[in-house]
């Protein structure tokens, strides 16, 4: 809307320019959705392109600059094409792990996008201007708060959830800066607008990540003084405080969590499972579990996997250095949670004691314990092989044993 603002005076009749875009728009959104809901998953539970980080990287790469030329072909603003390519892509199922892989490149761009940002600022203009930018930006976290909550609450979230979700959003997102300059550029905001507008974005950005730390704590002490003035029938007490939800994860899902993931079911204990191959993860779907794509290497996507909320986490991971690896970042995510490692070779197992596993179960001495068990029953005559050819295996006399 604002290209086409700018283009007034361009030969095309304005009804036909918004039709054309409306068009475009929805052609690419419904573009968009058919290949990153059902092709790009496809391509992703592939052997080929799972076993390669890079084919992953590769891909995420061509989204974003492929989506920005669909849409400069179609007329749109291609940063409104890398944009609906990115909220699809988020949606899918690796989204996790593929933010995890690209992101050196990710830190790459946010520094260029922020040095950006940097030169847009006018620092002198901000403080002598900022009686302007002060009352703009408390007129737009509050009204921010206040559509998020009413919308929060007609999709039936608690009260203090919507009201927690408002202050969390309430900050001016980063594509204002794209707009902004857009308008700039089509003359239609003077210098003192776009310097106003870009000023107000700049302190809500600065404001979010304590916003973000602090939306629970804030909505429950607003809650409490809208109520303690006598609002409880504006604000009716129909659900308690937000509590984080203890949970049981799973890291991998080979044969040996399988059983552990059964034995929890069978006594009632439904725990959530990170894995990061396709087949494994369909196997722990079809068991009712709920399944996190991502490799557990991976920090960010052990906080997406809900690691803050996880009192007791099992890693099952045959690797013993990977193993190693994750218990160090899950000491270091999530300091309250019990852990429990599996250690393949007993030379690993002090390793993984010292990265901070609560306890760990060393395959070598299970199995050792097990084969000895099985022959010492076989010895007996309790095995399936008979106590005389057992001897004859042995190459010892029955009478000597």
């Amino acid at each position: 809307m604002v290209t086409l603002i700018g283009q007034g005076g361009a030969e095309t009749p304005i009804h036909i320019a918004v039709m054309k875009t409306v068009l475009g728009a929805a052609g690419l959104v419904a573009g968009f959705y058919a290949l990153f809901y059902y092709f790009v998953p496809l391509l992703l539970k592939s052997k080929t392109v799972n076993a390669s980080r890079d084919l992953i990287i590769l891909l995420a790469i061509v989204a974003a600059l492929g989506s920005a030329w669909v849409a400069h072909f179609l007329g749109l603003s291609p940063a409104l094409g890398a944009f609906i390519a990115g909220m699809m892509l988020a949606e899918c199922e690796f989204a996790v792990q593929i933010r995890s892989d690209i992101g050196t490149i990710r830190t790459l761009f946010v520094t260029l996008f922020f040095t950006s940002v940097g030169m847009l600022a006018n620092p002198q203009w901000m403080f002598f201007h900022i009686h302007w930018i002060a009352p703009a930006l408390a007129c737009m976290i509050i009204g921010k708060i206040l559509i998020i909550y009413i919308i929060a609450r007609l999709f039936g979230n608690p009260r203090l959830q919507a009201l927690a979700t408002g202050i969390t959003l309430a900050q001016i997102g980063e594509f204002s800066f794209v707009m902004a300059t857009t308008a700039r550029g089509f003359s239609l905001v003077d210098e003192n607008t776009f310097n106003w507008i870009v000023s107000v974005t700049i302190v809500s950005i600065f404001l979010s990540p304590y916003m973000v730390s602090q939306g629970s704590n804030l909505a429950q002490k607003i809650i409490h003084l809208i109520s303690s003035k006598g609002a409880g029938a504006i604000f009716p007490e129909d659900e308690p405080a937000l509590q984080m939800s203890e949970q049981i994860l799973i890291i991998g899902f080979g044969p040996a969590s399988q059983n552990v993931a059964d034995g929890l079911l069978k006594n009632g204990i439904k725990p959530s499972v990170l894995e990061m191959r396709p087949a494994m993860a369909r196997i722990a779907r079809e068991k009712g579990l709920m399944v996190h794509m991502g490799d557990a290497g991976h920090e960010e996507v052990l906080v997406h996997a809900g690691l803050s909320r996880a009192c007791l986490v099992v890693v099952t991971i045959p690797d013993p250095r990977s193993v190693r690896d994750i218990v160090k970042s899950i000491r270091r995510l999530s300091p309250s949670s019990t852990v429990i490692a599996r250690s393949r070779y007993n030379l690993h197992t002090t390793e993984i004691d010292k990265a901070g596993a609560h306890m760990t179960v060393d395959e070598e001495q299970i199995v050792g314990k097990a084969l000895s068990g099985h022959v010492i029953d076989c010895l007996q005559g309790r095995g399936n092989i008979d106590f005389s050819c057992a001897c004859a295996l042995a190459g010892l006399p029955e009478e000597s044993v």
